[in-house]
């Protein structure tokens, strides 16, 4: 029960500090000094007295009090983390009966540590418990593409364009997909919805390793799957104007900016 309490803790400190968030986030890092440039030239600037002496994940946050923050959202799935590892088949819950389900706790709780440690600019530590996530089998479907997403963007921060590349490559997505549990109570749309996220995260990859044929390749193949009257997303109209721009199509890219301005 101590496990569930740390995540239902670690949630409660994730929803407040969404509700504080005015634009600019306080970002807290232990490995992340700050993060200069952007787009390709982006880098992430590390904490140089931290490396040499790093701490234990968590333990520069021992002494974090009960507060609705990131930091303590932190030490509480790191704990929930930590009980989780002694259950296999379920875990107590009084006074209802028992979670039975450790496999998707589990996997929540390393859904969220990743997401938090993204928000603290810090994507060192949100790394490991990404790829923890998408390599989880049995674990829920949606959770686990949220895991390639997570370590992609952790990778991305960190200069690792390959890793990040990897980590949304589609047959990554497809072996995901056959080894996920079936969770009757998943959101066909949610799941619709992730796997376009991925797509065009892939998209935009290969816009900055500058591949922009294979970016327009896989960004029309994808247009092509949608709904008869769907419009695209917000992000896959301007990735195309990008490209058409790159590429010198400067027609088409006004064309497309202009389809956006009348949906």
């Amino acid at each position: 029960s101590s496990g569930i309490n740390a995540e239902y803790g670690a949630e409660c400190a994730i929803r407040a500090s969404r509700e504080r968030k005015e634009g600019k986030s306080t970002a807290y890092s232990k490995t992340v000094k700050c993060i200069v440039g952007s787009g390709t030239f982006r880098k992430a600037i590390l904490n140089t007295e931290f490396q040499q002496k790093p701490p234990r994940p968590g333990s520069g946050l021992l002494h974090e009090g009960p507060s609705p923050s990131l930091p303590y959202a932190v030490l509480c799935l790191h704990n929930a983390l930590e009980l989780l590892s002694t259950s296999s088949d379920s875990v107590k819950c009084l006074p209802v009966a028992p979670v039975k389900k450790v496999v998707a706790l589990r996997a929540s709780v390393l859904c969220n540590l990743a997401y938090v440690w993204l928000e603290l600019g810090d994507p060192l530590q949100a790394l490991p418990p990404a790829q923890r996530l998408f390599e989880l089998e049995g674990a829920p479907l949606n959770m686990r593409l949220l895991g390639c997403i997570y370590a992609a963007e952790a990778n991305i921060l960190l200069d690792n364009t390959m890793e990040a590349t990897a980590c949304l490559h589609p047959d990554l997505i497809d072996k995901i997909k056959e080894t996920s549990a079936s969770d009757k109570d998943s959101d066909g749309a949610s799941i619709r919805e992730i796997t376009g996220t991925i797509v065009l995260n892939s998209v935009a990859l290969h816009c900055i390793k500058r591949d922009l044929n294979k970016a327009k390749r896989v960004l029309v193949q994808h247009l092509s799957t949608l709904k008869e009257g769907e419009a695209p997303s917000l992000q896959a109209n301007m990735l195309l104007v990008y490209i058409e721009l790159r590429q010198g199509n400067t027609k088409n890219a006004l064309r497309i900016l202009k389809q956006q301005q009348e949906n």
